[in-house]
């Protein structure tokens, strides 16, 4: 009776471990579209079996803006020329300047993002203003952009506020970090 068989079904069960090790430890793979001095843009894949999102998108780079635009915190911002002087006020996220950087981006990133990727982006604020750089990810669900913000300022409203709703971030869209909030927007309703 030869060895060969059992080896052949050893190394068979080893490989399949090792695949389930990989799926199960949700690793994700990254790759850049775009960086620079600003920020930086890229789309990650997730690997939870959840997260299907409707990837490629067509969302046109207006929109994106529109978008970008919208999201507001009521949150001090350590100084930044965004806070108002009362600080009562919600005051938006992302600067006109943050907004021209990621627009294009995100925009190219959906069209190029497959059902298990989300787009993923950092970018700084302007030089001076004492904001820490902001960083989130978004992508398409049945007609919808989810936007989370899992470092900066806290997304706590948009504007229009009949255009979105909020809602307990994904893990996967946090960046890990728990208590995010996500923006579910209705970008048609944008248009």
């Amino acid at each position: 009776m030869s060895t060969y068989p059992f080896v052949t079904r050893l190394i068979n069960a080893m490989m399949t471990g090792v695949a389930v090790l990989v799926l199960v430890s949700g690793c994700s793979s990254t790759s850049k579209l775009a960086q620079s001095g600003k920020g930086s843009v890229y789309l990650e894949e997730i690997m939870d079996w959840s997260f299907e999102a409707s990837h490629p998108a067509v969302i046109d780079q207006v929109t994106i803006t529109k978008i970008i635009k919208g999201v507001y915190t009521a949150e001090d911002q350590n100084g930044s020329s965004r806070m108002s002087a009362a600080g009562s006020k919600p005051m938006r996220v992302f600067s006109d300047e943050d907004a021209e950087f990621l627009a294009p981006l995100l925009a190219q990133g959906l069209m190029k993002a497959k059902p298990e990727q989300l787009v993923g982006f950092r970018v700084s604020s302007s030089a001076g203003s004492g904001s820490e750089p902001t960083a989130g990810s978004m992508y398409v669900h049945q007609g919808a952009v989810h936007l989370t913000i899992s470092k900066g300022p806290k997304a706590t409203a948009f504007i229009p506020e009949s255009a979105a709703r909020s809602e307990q971030a994904p893990p996967y869209a946090a960046g890990g970090k728990s208590g995010a909030v996500a923006l579910v927007i209705d970008y048609l309703a944008l248009g």
